[in-house]
């Protein structure tokens, strides 16, 4: 898939156009005239703008006292083969910032040239009014590179506008789609790293989010009004909870990301991953985030879909749901649920949703495995859980109320279903969680032989299963892949 594509990276700068490597544009032209209307640039210089600025090439155009980040970028239409030639832009939509006011003499075009990007208490360049707009002339969507040649140190919070088309935000390492991750890192200065999303469904993929400050109960990310897609990215150090996905208009999702050591301040109701909205979040692992308060996830509304997912060593409870709302069932499948120091999954008294819990491991849990507090209204069905016995025994009985329980295996005493749990391992091991779970379909049609699968219990498919899955874990904590 083509992208439109941008560029942060050590020593670019925030005037460039941001749409090449290079860490000096392409053509800059200071001291030129600028008609808003026709959104023409007539360089003063005596240079011929079309020896390196082609047709299609973005420009950054700006008032050139003062400025430190560009206000506009937009795509190159025509250039004049002549001494002091115009160059023309285009005059439709795919442009970002506003454009500027007239100026004689006292405007800078630069073409091309990578961004720093984020840093200090700026944003830039997602905080630049409808970045998702500087669309190519195939009409590909933009894709923010960010290469981790520097860590993008912030004082403060940024918001993203919410403005324009949405667009992509990758680390990379040396090439774009690597895998090499991006860090975000708010230092002792700022809890609270991004402080909404994007446009709707604005993809974050391997970006690290980390502080180390100390003070106040901040989340580390927050959705704000519009979900997002998050892929691969870790949320570490907070005072408060990891990711806040907290929009509930529209559905988002976390795929293979990873939280840990957050709720550094041990506020009730926090937790590595926070989910307010009906979101998707698959294979994604919550551990180590200290202190009796601290959940791995918080489930606070309904349509929740935990799948493959991990909840290892939280202070608190492992699956914490407060959800009082009706909207949608709550789903946790494949899961492990594993020494958290509270239920594996605790459900508020004032739950009304269905649940559906099946093929997950409840492994030394201080509390009860399932802790059902809404003993009237939460209802659903428990399908071939793993429990553990002896040392790895849950601290208490279950609670189910309405939750009907059926296929339960509990494995040997002392014994735990994976390789090395407590260094994050946890690739099934034991024979007795392969091909244990459940994986049912109703078939009444004559001709249908009927479909069986075989599906083990717990979050990593086992070897002698088949199958392959991968898990974001920061080396920091000692996890094995």
């Amino acid at each position: 898939m083509a992208y439109t594509e941008y560029y942060c990276q050590s020593g670019g700068s925030n005037l460039n156009a941001g749409s090449t490597t290079n860490n000096t544009a392409a053509y800059t032209s200071a001291a030129g005239n600028w008609v808003q209307s026709t959104r023409v640039f007539t360089p003063t210089d005596g240079s011929n703008p079309s020896a390196s600025v082609s047709v299609g090439d973005w420009g950054s155009v700006y008032i050139t006292a003062g400025a430190t980040n560009a206000v506009w970028i937009a795509r190159i239409s025509a250039v004049q083969n002549a001494t002091n030639g115009t160059i023309t832009f285009v005059l439709t939509a795919t442009f970002a910032g506003a454009t500027p006011a007239n100026g004689t003499g006292t405007m800078t075009i630069r073409v091309g040239g990578a961004w720093l990007g984020p840093n200090a208490a700026t944003g830039f360049p997602f905080t630049l009014t409808s970045f998702g707009n500087n669309q190519d002339a195939s009409s590909n969507m933009v894709r923010m590179n960010l290469k981790n040649d520097q860590t993008y140190s912030l004082t403060a919070a940024f918001t993203p506008t919410n403005s324009g088309n949405k667009y992509a935000v990758r680390g990379y390492t040396s090439s774009v789609g690597d895998g090499g991750k991006a860090t975000f890192d708010g230092g002792t200065s700022t809890g609270s790293i991004l402080s909404a999303t994007g446009p709707l469904q604005t993809v974050w993929e391997d970006v690290i989010f980390t502080t180390s400050i100390t003070t106040g109960t901040s989340d580390l990310v927050t959705e704000g009004t519009q979900s997002g897609i998050w892929i691969r990215c870790v949320f570490q150090g907070s005072r408060g909870g990891g990711i806040s996905m907290n929009a509930t208009s529209t559905p988002g999702a976390a795929f293979e990301c990873e939280a840990y050591n957050n709720n550094r301040s041990n506020t009730a109701g926090k937790a590595g991953f926070q989910v307010s909205g009906a979101h998707l979040l698959y294979r994604c692992i919550s551990h180590d985030n200290t202190g009796s308060n601290s959940a791995g996830f918080v489930i606070a509304g309904g349509g929740t879909t935990l799948q493959n997912c991990i909840s290892d060593t939280n202070g608190g409870r492992g699956v914490n749901v407060t959800s009082t709302s009706s909207f949608g069932p709550i789903v946790i499948s494949a899961c492990d649920i594993y020494n958290n120091g509270g239920d594996g999954i605790t459900i508020a008294s004032a739950n009304v949703t269905a649940f559906l819990i099946e093929n997950t491991n409840f492994i030394k849990n201080t509390g009860a495995a399932i802790n059902n507090a809404s003993t009237t209204d939460a209802y659903g069905y428990i399908f071939n859980c793993g429990y553990g016995a002896g040392t790895q025994a849950n601290g208490s009985a279950d609670t189910l109320g309405r939750l009907e329980q059926s296929g339960t295996v509990t494995y040997a005493s002392n014994v735990t279903p994976w390789v090395d749990p407590a260094n994050g391992d946890f690739r099934i091991n034991l024979t007795a969680a392969n091909f244990a779970g459940r994986q049912a379909f109703t078939q009444t049609a004559a001709s249908y032989a009927g479909t069986v699968g075989y599906p083990d219990i717990g979050a990593a498919q086992s070897a002698t299963g088949g199958g392959s899955g991968t898990f974001t874990k920061e080396v920091s904590y000692g996890y094995a892949s």
